[in-house]
């Protein structure tokens, strides 16, 4: 059978332990009667590590007993009367039983002690254990198993009842007695619930999930016990062990708790039967039914209320819950909805007297046929007259017995264990519904002994019997992967196909996309039967799209993780293919690398969707395909994997000699047309990335290095010297692969300068660090000096813009140990400034980022180079801005654009000088120079770079936003997103996140802004860009307390501290007035005032844009209201609407100028208003109530 005991694991050595109930108070028990009846033993009847039971007779009439009737008395071992903690558990389990009291429980008639030691008597319960009636007949019909069920549920709840958890139900714990009423014994590992001390019986293989990951037991992991054990009994088969089942396995597949239905296992069983144990089944605690619940419904059956509502009463009924869960599956049901429409289409004309069908349903491995059945399957059985579901699937290669996968429907029907002969139950029941000829051609075939029954007999006497079970029931047939499958089952399939046109059945052939027919007269039969029924659909499951992973995405995932970012890497990962996709994660919880969030929200990768890897799967797939491949072929596949990208065949044929014209057209058209190559043009590429990285994942290091030799030297004949960007950098990638550092230090000086001049932060990366790895690998690199310098900056620079801030300090630290002089080398000395700089404002050190800029640009100065002089006088504009010093950052921000010595410089000065006036409430002037900026980076001559165009927008957003054109602001942000993603400027990515979710918020899109400022921290918290991260965290702080979600005031608070220690002075004071407003609905009059004070005090020294002005000083006004000072929140009232008045005049365009008026009387309204949105929000009014709260002067 399967391993019944088992050492435990210790609680939590398995992972962290999920809560439990809190405790509750032990019950009272009995105190022992220490005199107790008189008995006479007569025999041992059982024995146990620690104990005894005998066969007595009462001497005399006890608790209903008569004098001469035959008990049970349990006596310690002599060796153990001695061991106190042996003791007390016998004395436990004598309390709990005379505590506890059920027609299911083993009655406890008295405890004691005698000379010879403590004993218990107890009700002699004659009969089997339930593991010898399993081991003797397999599984036990349906009435009984109910039964059993019912009598055991009461029997839990009555020990529940009592104060105590049973500890240990498994099959040999339950008797069946002479009458077939079942009895829970052995109370040995009975505990008080809530117990912080709980032993634990040996049987893992009827633990709990929690179990076994170390919690406490309560209630509900018995009732998941009792599922475990009733489905046990139900198809004769543990859901989650097999004989196989090693011990180290065992703890994993019980807490993942992924089972089968029980009715694919055993398929008459009822539809009832089978949603209540997969109920039972739930992995979490909190989704299983109370004891008293399972006892109701197994008295009511299927009249009951429970069964009643869950009877299909149409599709409406059946589209209920998209991501509903069963048998513990690790995702939702996405993307298939369609397709189990037309199921139940094709099913209501098969029952609705119409004839039978047969359905073609095709798709690729993991496509999710089965899944796809199981839900149909699940749906249509919920229903007044289910029908009867049948799978199999035909298993890959030759040689299995003749019509296995029908044999195997069979046996799962008569309900025979493997490897059981057949015996006169499946006699009556096989004759009952054919010939006695045919059902003894079923028995022989079934014996695992026999060869008596010739083959052309079995497959007949098997479609007969499908036949003449689709006449007594409706059924639906499922037979996967149906192309594997042998001339036998072919056979079947074909016959049933015939007459499917005269039987109420449905019978489906899943198919591999592609896959030829293993035995080809076989299937085109089975083609031709089916083609002929009067009712054939073929569908087809099509790759799931990345808005059917953002659902699926959605749904598993905790909101702090970026959906939008995971659901595009798993559609490139797997192309779509779900089974992939529960691959990937399942792989990922084993690594650990995939965890559940505290809060229970959902789960969260450890690392970035970006890392995440491609299914294992892949791999061996595409291995076993290219061994199917002729030796030609394969080599032909190794180098195109090698060489990548769009592939020429001019090229090939320049690197290897061997390919003819003629020789190589022919190979390249058939990996067309078997799939593996696409045509591109004139050139080819490969089908799918991981066939590429399947077949580059064969290579051997040697053979890898030599292919890549062959092709860096067809690289280099044909680019020239030195080659265009594009062919340099894939030369430099072949040269590293290869291994030839020299040659790759050639190639790299060369081609550092044009990457850097286009600005492509992710390739600057790369080839700095395959530069830098080159010259640590040669012995000698003095020739080197000036490159190494030159890597380690554009490395450094690199890291800076992508994020990476682990590697941008270890190239900072290696650029501080070179022996630079800034007597003999001052711009040397400066660039190494300017980039340690640049690190300190990322990480929001600005009193170093001061410094060090400073000592930059007088080392700039003195080397004479007015480029990055201008370049450090800028970005310490920048950072003054950020501390509130705007009248010098203004003039520092006009010496660098005197200072600018090209298009790109005088545009990043005049970036500098916009986001000033943005600060300064000058919208249109802002808007003026980020137009100049765009246009001199565009000028003739130029180089566009990506940062200069995902800036501008960033400022068009941020001036848009203030002139009251949020919409307007929200498609520049979004512009700038794309660029910066496009760019690989994740910094600038970060921001654009955070401005995307503000303005999403603005215009009353909240859940979407929700997910892009989740997202927005979750990339900041990755790249270390703790300003990007307090500027979405407090937005959505602000979203959230608007939607009254009070558990994260502390997230807001967070932030609020966060950016003060990075002195964001004007995000600290937003944000402090986001504070200061809900202490006030708390009635937290104090608190709101000192928050409001603080904010106001910033604001005045840093200035805010104009609506987080508004809001600021809005709520100051309003506090001042409440407190009594009507005089000064008059006078503060007034000076606020005066300055936003005087910057609306200061615009020139009569339609920025009118938005502008109309965006003043809405900030102003939403700031004096305790209800509504904090700021005004597009569609709301500015004062519309999503939130609704009044004060409440009372407190919290």
């Amino acid at each position: 059978m399967y391993p019944r005991r088992f050492a435990l694991p210790t609680p939590g050595a398995l992972c962290d332990a999920p809560s439990s109930p809190p405790p509750r108070p032990p019950t009272p028990t009995p105190p022992l009667n220490r005199s107790g009846p008189r008995f006479r033993p007569e025999e041992v009847i059982g024995e146990g590590a620690s104990s005894l039971v005998w066969r007595a007779r009462l001497e005399e009439p006890w608790g209903g007993r008569a004098a001469g009737d035959a008990v049970a008395v349990k006596r310690l071992r002599p060796e153990w009367l001695t061991d106190p903690r042996a003791r007390d558990a016998f004395e436990r389990e004598a309390r709990v039983g005379l505590a506890a009291h059920a027609e299911g429980l083993l009655e406890v008639l008295a405890g004691g002690e005698d000379e010879q030691g403590p004993w218990i008597v107890s009700d002699l319960v004659g009969g089997r254990d339930l593991a010898e009636v399993l081991a003797d007949t397999g599984a036990l019909p349906e009435p009984l198993v109910r039964r059993i069920g019912l009598r055991l549920a009461g029997a839990l709840e009555a020990l529940h009842a009592a104060g105590f958890l049973h500890g240990d139900l498994k099959p040999e714990n339950v008797r069946l007695d002479g009458e077939g009423n079942a009895v829970l014994v052995d109370l040995g590992f009975a505990v008080p619930i809530g117990a912080d001390e709980q032993r634990r019986a040996g049987s893992l293989a009827y633990l709990s999930p929690e179990q076994v990951r170390g919690a406490r037991a309560d209630e509900r992991s018995e009732v998941f016990a009792l599922g475990l054990l009733l489905y046990e009994l139900a198809s004769g088969t543990h859901p989650f062990l097999t004989g196989e089942t090693s011990a180290d396995e065992a703890p994993g597949r019980l807490e993942a708790a992924a089972f089968e239905r029980p009715s694919l296992r055993a398929p008459t069983l009822t539809p009832f039967l089978d949603l209540l144990l997969s109920e039972l089944l739930r992995a979490d605690p909190g989704g299983r039914p109370a004891l008293a619940e399972v006892a109701r419904r197994l008295r009511e059956e299927e009249r009951g209320e429970w069964w009643r509502c869950r009877l299909d009463l149409g599709a409406t009924a059946r589209r209920g819950g998209r991501a509903e869960r069963t048998g513990g599956r690790l995702t939702p049901f996405v993307g298939r909805e369609d397709l189990l429409e037309r199921l139940h289409g094709v099913w209501s004309e098969v029952t609705g007297g119409g004839a039978g069908a047969v359905v073609r349903l095709r798709g690729e491995p993991g496509a999710g046929k089965s899944r796809l059945m199981d839900r149909f399957a699940a749906e249509a059985r919920r229903s007044v007259s289910p029908p009867l579901y049948l799978y199999t699937r035909c298993p890959d290669g030759a040689g299995e017995r003749p019509c296995r996968p029908i044999l195997l429907l069979l046996r799962r029907t008569l309900r025979l264990p493997a490897r059981t002969a057949p015996g006169e139950r499946e006699r009556t029941e096989l004759e009952r519904l054919l010939p006695p000829s045919e059902a003894a051609a079923l028995l022989a075939a079934l014996d695992p002994a026999s060869h008596g029954a010739t083959p052309s007999s079995v497959p007949v006497a098997l479609a007969a019997w499908l036949e003449a079970l689709a006449r007594s029931v409706p059924a639906i047939v499922f037979v996967d992967d149906v192309r594997r499958a042998g001339a036998g089952t072919l056979e079947v399939l074909a016959r049933l196909a015939r007459e499917v046109d005269d039987l109420p059945l449905l019978l489906v052939l899943g198919e591999r996309g592609g896959e030829p027919w293993r035995r080809a007269r076989g299937g085109g039969r089975l083609e031709r039967a089916a083609e002929g029924a009067r009712r054939t659909e073929t569908l087809e499951l099509e790759p799931l799209g990345e808005e059917e992973l953002a659902l699926l995405v959605a749904d598993l995932f905790h909101p702090t993780v970026p959906h939008a970012r995971l659901a595009r890497v798993l559609a490139e990962r797997t192309f779509g293919n779900p089974g992939q996709v529960v691959e990937i994660l399942r792989e990922l919880k084993v690594d650990g690398e995939l965890f559940d969030h505290p809060d229970g929200g959902g789960l969260v990768l450890r690392g970035r969707p970006e890392d995440l890897p491609l299914p294992r799967s892949v791999g061996g797939l595409v291995a076993d395909a290219l061994a199917r491949r002729s030796a030609p072929e394969r080599r032909w596949l190794e180098r195109l994997a090698v060489v990548g990208g769009r592939i020429a065949p001019e090229f090939l044929r320049a690197a290897w000699s061997d390919a003819t014209e003629t020789d190589l057209d022919e190979v390249l058209l058939r990996l067309v047309a078997d799939g593996w190559l696409a045509a591109a043009g004139d050139r080819y590429r490969f089908a799918r990335p991981a066939l590429a990285e399947g077949v580059s994942d064969t290579l051997g290091p040697a053979r890898r290095a030599t292919l890549h030799g062959e092709v860096a030297d067809a690289l280099a004949a044909a680019a020239g010297s030195p080659p265009p960007l594009a062919e340099g950098f894939a030369l430099a990638h072949h040269l590293r692969a290869a291994d030839r550092p020299e040659a790759l230090l050639e190639v790299l000086e060369p081609l550092l300068a044009p990457l850097l001049a286009r600005g492509q932060p992710g390739r600057v990366h790369t080839v700095c660090r395959w530069g830098l790895a080159a010259l640590d690998a040669l012995p000698s690199t003095t020739g080197f000096a000036h490159l190494r310098i030159g890597l380690l900056e554009a490395a450094a620079d690199a890291a800076d813009r992508l994020g990476l801030g682990a590697e941008q300090r270890g190239w900072l630290d290696r650029l501080a140990d070179l022996p630079l002089d800034s007597s003999t080398d001052p711009e040397g000395v400066g660039r190494v400034y300017l980039l340690h700089a640049r690190f300190a404002a990322s990480t929001a050190r600005y009193a170093a980022a001061r410094a060090m800029l400073l000592n930059a640009a007088e080392r700039f100065a003195e080397a004479r180079n007015a480029a990055l002089e201008g370049d450090a006088l800028r970005r310490l504009a920048l950072v003054q801005a950020q501390v509130g010093e705007l009248g010098e950052a203004r003039r520092l921000a006009r010496r660098a654009g005197d200072l600018a010595s090209d298009e790109r410089d005088s545009a990043r000065a005049l970036l500098a000088l916009a986001e000033l006036d943005v600060l300064d409430d000058e919208i249109e002037r802002a808007l003026g120079r980020v137009d100049r900026a765009v246009r001199l980076a565009r000028s003739p001559g130029a180089v566009a770079t990506a940062d200069i165009q995902a800036t501008a927008n960033l400022l068009r957003a941020r001036a848009y936003r203030s002139g009251g054109r949020p919409r307007r602001a929200l498609a520049s942000a979004q512009r700038a997103l794309r660029q910066a993603h496009q760019a690989g400027e994740r910094r600038l990515e970060a921001q654009a996140l955070a401005r995307v979710g503000g303005l999403l918020l603005d215009v009353g899109a909240g859940a979407e802004a929700e997910a892009r400022l989740r997202e927005a921290i979750a990339l900041a918290v990755e790249i270390e860009d703790r300003n990007s991260e307090a500027v979405a965290a407090v937005w959505l702080g602000m979203l959230l307390i608007e939607r009254e979600r009070q558990c994260e005031r502390a997230a807001l608070e967070r932030a609020v501290k966060l950016a003060g220690e990075l002195s964001l002075c004007r995000l600290e004071a937003v944000g402090l007035a986001v504070l200061a407003r809900d202490d006030h609905l708390r009635g937290e009059a104090r608190r709101a005032r000192e928050a409001s004070e603080r904010a106001g005090e910033l604001v005045e020294r840093c200035g805010a844009e104009a609506a987080d002005r508004a809001l600021i000083v809005g709520t100051r006004i309003s506090l001042l209201i409440e407190d009594g000072h009507e005089d000064r929140a008059r006078a503060l009232r007034e000076e606020l609407e005066r300055a936003l008045a005087t910057s609306a005049e200061r615009i020139d365009s009569p339609l920025l100028r009118r938005r502008r008026r109309m965006m003043n009387r809405r900030m102003v309204e939403a700031a004096l208003s305790w209800k509504g949105p904090l700021q005004p929000r597009q569609g709301t009014g500015g004062t519309a109530p999503p939130r609704g709260r009044e004060k409440r002067p009372d407190g919290p």
